[in-house]
């Protein structure tokens, strides 16, 4: 694999960004499609107000797992929301908490089973592919990782619905050295709210503990046999 130098775009630096702009607006694309088939876009106020919903959204922003901005998508003060204006980091964290959909059988965090092929599977190898993306220091490819990751990237994607021919589409579209940078820029913040959600959730799992500690610490305050 070559490196780029700082201040030159390579074939190899291209492959990337070609990778993360197919993984991010094909990502984007399908879950969105799943969220509407969930939440129909004309019904997405009344599902969002919904006392539930609003109840797991607002602990959501409490705990510092939902942000205000996308706190703000959710609820504008002026207008109805809208998915379109959802990005990934949002509909992947509406996907796992209103959506009523199974818990994988992995879990939401680990790599599925290579013969389970669920949806909700598929919506955990998005992100894990994100995950491995971002691990990538050079932000290039060579033309092998780059097809292999590609064509596991495809089969995912299909199977969640997007289209073949809008995939063969961005496979072969021009990117210029903004394009580049966008995209590599998009995956790192994808990256970093999910890294920033995993922290707010491991800080609620430890007060969780320390309040169940203090509870089995408490001392039981004695009472006087034959008094009520």
């Amino acid at each position: 694999m070559a490196t780029a130098g700082w201040s030159t775009t390579t074939k190899e630096n291209t492959n990337f960004a070609r990778l993360c702009k197919l993984l991010i607006d094909g990502g984007t694309h399908v879950l969105r499609k799943i969220f509407d088939a969930k939440h129909p876009p004309h019904d997405l106020k009344k599902h969002l107000m919904d006392r539930r919903n609003h109840r797991i959204l607002k602990n959501l922003k409490t705990t510092n797992i939902l942000r205000g901005d996308q706190w703000i998508k959710l609820y504008p003060s002026v207008d109805a929301p809208t998915s379109a204006s959802f990005d990934i980091t949002l509909l992947s964290l509406l996907l796992r908490n209103i959506c009523n959909l199974p818990t994988p059988a992995n879990g939401w965090s680990n790599e599925p089973a290579a013969t389970s092929i669920s949806q909700e599977d598929d919506i955990v190898r998005v992100k894990l592919y994100r995950n491995k993306l971002s691990h990538i220091s050079e932000r290039a490819l060579s033309d092998a990782d780059f097809n292999k990751y590609w064509n596991d990237i495809e089969t995912v994607l299909l199977r969640l619905g997007a289209d073949m021919a809008a995939i063969d589409s961005l496979r072969t579209q021009s990117m210029d050295p903004e394009d580049e940078e966008y995209y590599n820029e998009c995956l790192k913040e994808w990256a970093e709210n999910e890294e920033r959600l995993l922290q707010a959730i491991l800080g609620l799992e430890e007060k969780m503990e320390n309040l169940l500690k203090t509870s089995h610490n408490r001392p039981v305050r004695p009472t006087s046999e034959g008094k009520f």
